[in-house]
């Protein structure tokens, strides 16, 4: 599905990524570990080109992605950070400016503000104004919106508490979605159905 190979990252004179490839396969579950600073998060977002690698090649359903091709490649993952935007206006706004088909979702989004235990009310709240558990909540509910095929997941669940950590896991514990993990939380360990390790080289260890 995805095949990352020879990806050099290199930033200040310091080797972020040297020389790392891999395979997400459809349907794959992947908890990634490593020490801090070892470039999961650089990973993630040089697989999204937000991160432009000195060297990488990059291919999805077997065709290379090159310049031309990254605005649609794009289009096919749902990312979700660590810390959630910095915006100023309602929440509802924010939702409308991610999510372009909004009014057509009403019925979905009302299922998770209610699942993830949060009131309509927060809608018309400034999203700056929300606690850091409440904007990781609404920025995953966007990109559920999404409606995406894969997902990479960069420690969103570490501002979250236990039982919405759980919620957030079977949220994407589905067998049509396709999810690269970043995490150092025990609760993701069972989500897993390959684990990978970063640390210089990035190696597959059992799950």
């Amino acid at each position: 599905m995805i095949k990352f190979e020879n990806i050099y990252v290199k930033k200040k004179d310091k080797i972020i990524l040297n020389h790392i490839s891999g395979e997400i396969r459809e349907g794959d579950r992947i908890l990634m570990t490593g020490p801090s600073g070892s470039g999961k998060t650089t990973l993630l977002k040089t697989l999204l080109f937000f991160d432009y690698p000195e060297t990488a090649d990059i291919s999805y359903q077997n065709r290379k992605v090159g310049k031309k091709d990254i605005h649609h490649y794009r289009s096919v993952f749902g990312y979700i950070g660590q810390n959630p935007p910095a915006f100023t206006g309602k929440t509802s706004s924010l939702m409308r400016f991610m999510v372009r088909d909004m009014d057509e979702k009403q019925t979905q989004l009302k299922e998770l503000m209610d699942f993830f235990s949060l009131g309509n009310a927060l809608l018309e709240s400034a999203f700056v104004s929300l606690s850091n558990g409440e904007k990781q909540r609404i920025n995953i509910i966007i990109s559920l919106l999404l409606n995406r095929n894969i997902y990479l997941l960069d420690e969103i669940t570490s501002s979250l508490d236990p039982e919405n950590v759980q919620k957030t896991i079977r949220c994407f514990y589905r067998e049509d979605l396709t999810c690269l993990v970043v995490s150092h939380q025990k609760e993701w360990q069972s989500f897993a159905t390959r684990r990978w390790h970063l640390n210089g080289s990035l190696k597959e260890v059992n799950p």
